[in-house]
């Protein structure tokens, strides 16, 4: 988006009247006065012809002065410059480019943040164009550049780095609409578009068309991956469907009103939507196929029984979701038709709606998967909690509440600190209800975490907008006030839910670490349930029983809190991926790629502490048990029944792979990808890029 107060910078030909004139022309369609004394259009000029291939001269007399050039620059640096000399005149490009960078930072420093904020070339040679583009695009890689005239070389896939997402305003396409083109293939620019037209009208003596019609509104266009994708602006008409009207047979070169008097092609709707059968034999196929995992249909049982829902709540649920999905699409069909619509392209790299749909998916992904996450939680617990039964297992029957009151330490797991006292021992029921305390005690209606969430949320969002503001601020390539109103409504949400995730996930990581510290601090005293559950029901030795229900403890807490590290790495990949220059002219800024990769890393740092916890613990237990090894060497006559068994214990232990005590070079998911081969293999790649 350009207002008419940011800096605009104009290059056009000095040496030629089209060059002279069209930033005079551009300064008055831009409510500026053509005496060039506004500051906001500043214009640079340079000489035609500056691959030095004059129209006069034959190819092979410029090709060798210009290899005679090249051969100059080979002065053994590792930056081969141009030498200032000869008809190639590329050295004037660096010398210009080094200007506007200046420039441009000098507005940056004067307060403006955009510093330059558009850049215009506006020559008579596609040629001079195309290198001007290629000296001014490293520098300004997602500045707006906009030129005139539609030609095919801004197409060719060579040349894509330089023209992709380039403005062209021209007076014509490279074909006329199909009904007048014919079978002739689009021609090679504008210009021989409006020859064949001109030619087309004398050969039929249509001397009356230009009369009748009057001048054809120009086009504008934004530069594609594969074609120019034609803008409608205030003088088109966007059609809503490629079917015919039943006026398009009629419409020849014979019968020139028929054509409704235009000679340009229609733009149509990039994608709009259909409530035919077509379309709900889609939406119900995408319904229909995830019913059919009986995994999802069990969440959605739990889901159900967790809100204390009743089944038939599912039936208004989606009667609801049919009616709103019929608004959004009736408003998505009356949008698409407007002249100011941002268009809807999948591969063309124009359209900001990939990139909106994918924060959608974000948002989507991140509440379901904190539902998903604290169902798990809850599960946790409920097995965790549960009463001795024979018919139950596991059981640990620690507390279902906490004694602990709320206090501002709640506010920060870190302030769980070991008590100093004389205890041999740690009572696990104490440990449990401290931890129970931490998550669950509310103040004002809200229980701890969520108080902690807020917190760590809000402390990383000033910190991440305070960061984007001290570097460059990212690019907003969306077309029109609705799709901006559209970008920060669907953008907003998405970083602050994914914000929240990454903050519950890691403090539910930090706070499983913290209790198991306090676990492995001294040896541990389990209540006489868990105890007996362990010896009758697991056969587990009662020298080792202690040992062992910590490490059964530390497995179960870490194998819950393991998988949830990866919502908040799917989110921000979602959102680094929506902000893919392969999408649409996207950056990411230095400041915004510290924000990325600092959440990155801090999600990553839940796994760090659950790590960090299971290590704890299986030392503590292999050091205990060894303990008691050298306690049974102590005595006169060790029976030697119970070093076994305490041996064979701490072979179990140091072979345990549950939960944290796997490493994370171990994953599953990781191995299905080749394992450390495979990361190593795309760090090589990506670094070698």
């Amino acid at each position: 988006r350009v207002e008419k107060t940011d800096q605009v910078v104009i290059l056009s030909e000095w040496d030629t009247f089209y060059g002279q004139a069209m930033p005079k022309a551009f300064k008055k369609a831009w409510g500026v006065d053509s005496d060039g004394k506004d500051k906001n259009v500043l214009v640079y000029s340079y000489m035609r012809g500056l691959d030095g291939k004059l129209p006069d001269k034959d190819d092979k007399s410029n090709s060798g002065a210009e290899k005679k050039s090249g051969s100059k620059d080979k002065s053994g640096n590792d930056e081969l410059l141009e030498l200032p000399e000869g008809q190639y005149q590329k050295d004037y490009l660096r010398r210009l480019a080094d200007k506007i960078v200046e420039l441009n930072q000098r507005l940056k420093d004067e307060g403006n943040p955009k510093g330059v904020a558009a850049i215009g070339v506006l020559g008579s040679d596609v040629h001079d164009e195309l290198m001007l583009l290629e000296a001014l695009r490293q520098y300004f890689p997602h500045k707006l550049f906009f030129t005139t005239d539609l030609d095919a070389a801004y197409s060719n896939p060579a040349q894509r780095r330089q023209t992709h997402n380039l403005l062209v305003a021209s007076a014509f396409d490279l074909e006329l609409r199909p009904e007048l083109q014919g079978k002739i293939p689009p021609f090679r620019d504008s210009y021989q578009t409006a020859l064949f037209l001109a030619v087309q009208m004398a050969l039929k003596n249509e001397s009356g068309i230009a009369y009748q019609t009057g001048i054809p509104a120009p086009r504008l266009f934004e530069i594609g991956r594969s074609r120019p994708v034609p803008l409608p602006t205030s003088k088109d008409t966007v059609s809503p469907t490629h079917r015919n009207n039943g006026d398009d047979s009629k419409c020849t070169w014979e019968s020139w009103l028929s054509c409704n008097n235009t000679v340009q092609p229609r733009i149509f709707v990039a994608a709009q939507l259909h409530g035919d059968w077509g379309g709900l034999m889609v939406v119900m196929i995408v319904a229909i196929l995830p019913l059919v995992s009986w995994r999802i249909r069990e969440g959605v049982v739990k889901s159900y029984q967790y809100c204390k829902l009743h089944p038939y709540s599912a039936l208004g649920v989606g009667l609801i979701l049919l009616l709103l999905v019929y608004i959004l699409m009736s408003a998505w069909n009356a949008y698409m038709i407007k002249t100011d619509a941002e268009l809807f392209y999948w591969l063309e790299g124009v359209s900001a709606w990939p990139s909106q749909l994918l924060r959608l998916s974000a948002c989507l992904f991140a509440v379901g998967f904190f539902a998903w996450g604290r169902m798990r939680i809850q599960e946790m617990n409920i097995d965790l909690q549960a009463p001795y039964s024979a018919n139950y297992k596991p059981v640990f029957s620690l507390p279902e509440y906490s004694s602990q009151n709320w206090d501002w330490k709640v506010l920060i797991v870190g302030s769980w600190r070991q008590e100093d006292n004389d205890d041999k021992e740690v009572d696990v029921t104490t440990i449990w209800q401290t931890y129970k305390g931490y998550n669950h005690q509310e103040k004002w209606g809200f229980p701890g975490w969520i108080w902690r969430v807020i917190l760590h949320g809000l402390i990383f969002l000033v910190v991440g907008i305070l960061l984007i503001l001290w570097s460059d601020l990212p690019a907003v390539p969306v077309r029109g006030d609705t799709a901006l109103y559209w970008h920060y409504g669907i953008l907003i949400p998405a970083v602050l839910i994914t914000i929240m995730l990454t903050m519950w996930v890691v403090e539910n990581a930090r706070l499983c670490e913290q209790l198991i510290t306090h676990l492995s601090a001294k040896p541990s005293h389990w209540n006489i349930n868990a105890r007996n559950w362990a010896i009758r029901e697991n056969r587990i030795a009662r020298e080792c029983v202690e040992d062992w229900l910590d490490i059964r403890l530390v497995a179960r807490l870490t194998a819950t809190m393991q998988p949830l590290i990866w919502g908040p790495v799917v989110c921000i990949a979602l959102l680094v991926l929506a902000r893919s220059p392969v999408i649409d002219d996207w950056d990411i800024p230095w400041g915004l790629e510290i924000v990325f990769i600092a959440m990155l890393l801090y999600a990553i740092s839940a796994e760090v502490f659950l790590q960090q916890g299971a290590k704890s613990a299986r030392t503590k237990a292999i050091e205990q048990l060894t303990l008691k090894i050298r306690g049974q060497h102590n005595l006169k006559t060790p029976d030697e029944a119970v070093i076994k068994r305490i041996e064979t214990e701490i072979d179990r232990i140091n072979m345990l792979r549950d939960g944290a005590f796997r490493p994370w070079h171990e994953w599953p998911l990781l191995q299905s990808f080749g394992g450390m081969g495979t990361l190593v293999l795309l760090q090589q790649y990506f670094t070698g890029m």
